[in-house]
């Protein structure tokens, strides 16, 4: 029980970890085509 829980728990971070990627990436991208 413990461990589908871990594993749920492990799924989710990955997908947080994920959608922070895909938030920070675009945004990282403009401030890197915005220098001269």
């Amino acid at each position: 029980m413990s461990k589908d829980r871990s594993h749920r728990n492990a799924r989710l971070r990955v997908l947080a970890i994920a959608l922070a990627l895909m938030a920070l990436a675009p945004a990282a991208w403009a401030q890197d085509a915005a220098k001269p």
